[in-house]
């Protein structure tokens, strides 16, 4: 889903960021491919420097106070730094994070919608392993999640699933199925593989 998420979205240039994230992620040791942020994230890069304290200070502040492909490339950079269940970030960083994440996908701007859901799953996925780390999920994230599932748009549903699925959020389990087979028996292919793919991830939680 992430590669047909990509290819109807676009790529967010590097250009149109701060440059001061741009300078943030060669501290770290990434190199945005085709100077995209998105593009970094999709790729699964991971900083090769250490994160130091204070590394997210600039995307955070990014994801409150701007707009547009600047906001959207510091959603970026933030899951890009953070990593899977964001174990890089100290709890009151990723509690911003999560709600500045919640902001962007109750926005108005579509491209901010998808990225805030691609960014929350990655920072807040669980842990696979029963009993295992699962990091805080905000207030709110879940509806958030949910009223951007009910949205019309193809890429924001895939958007909503997978972050669903990778906090493995156990109450999107009735919607994600009636959702499968809706879009199954519909031949929406790939909406019906993410609806799968969401419920295959929640499991069983406990």
């Amino acid at each position: 889903t992430a590669v047909l998420m990509v290819a109807l979205v676009g790529l967010a240039p590097a250009a149109e960021a701060q440059p001061i994230l741009v300078d943030l992620m060669v501290r770290h040791g990434i190199e945005l491919p085709g100077k995209s942020f998105e593009a970094a994230f999709d790729a699964g890069l991971a900083p090769a420097v250490p994160v130091t304290p204070g590394a997210f200070a600039t995307p955070l502040a990014m994801l409150s106070a701007s707009t547009g492909a600047d906001r959207v490339a510091a959603a970026y950079a933030f899951g890009i730094l953070a990593g899977r269940s964001a174990r890089a970030a100290s709890s009151p960083e990723l509690a911003a994070a999560g709600q500045g994440l919640l902001q962007m996908i109750g926005s108005d701007d579509r491209r901010a919608r998808i990225a805030g859901a691609r960014v929350a799953g990655r920072v807040l996925a669980a842990s696979f392993a029963p009993r295992g780390f699962r990091p805080p999920v905000p207030a709110g994230l879940t509806d958030g999640l949910f009223a951007l599932l009910n949205r019309s748009n193809e890429i924001e549903q895939l958007a909503a699933m997978d972050a669903l699925g990778l906090i493995r959020d156990a109450s999107a389990v009735a919607s994600l199925t009636e959702r499968y087979y809706f879009y199954r028996d519909g031949g929406r292919r790939a909406l019906a593989g993410g609806a799968l793919e969401a419920l295959a991830r929640i499991g069983d939680p406990y």
